[in-house]
């Protein structure tokens, strides 16, 4: 790994844990809601999105602890789409509204 993708790799590690956590106060924020304000046919939930940026995170920093070890550029890039798309959601102004009234109940 070159430096800069070596960052790159560190930085979707860490940005990966940031939204799990983000996901899953934004799954708190909405369980007594009956209907959650995001919908999408593919979208499983906050729950399932936030155990999958963990699990994200957590093989990407094995990956980088582990001498020779190696994920081709297809697998990240499907990781990295993942993230990309709860970062979508997270900049969402309802998802800042709830988590910032959330807020008020939970510490990060």
């Amino acid at each position: 790994m070159t430096q800069s993708s070596a960052l790159k790799f560190n930085l979707l590690i860490i940005e990966a844990n940031r939204l799990g956590r983000r996901m899953k106060l934004l799954d708190e924020a909405t369980a007594d809601m009956s209907e959650p304000p995001y919908i999408d046919e593919c979208f499983e939930g906050f729950a399932a999105l936030s155990r999958d940026l963990w699990g994200i995170g957590t093989v990407l920093s094995i990956i980088r602890e582990t001498p020779n070890a190696y994920i081709n550029q297809e697998a990240l890039e499907a990781l990295r789409s993942s993230v990309e798309f709860a970062a979508n959601i997270d900049e969402q102004e309802w998802a800042k509204q709830l988590l910032k009234a959330d807020s008020l109940h939970n510490t990060l």
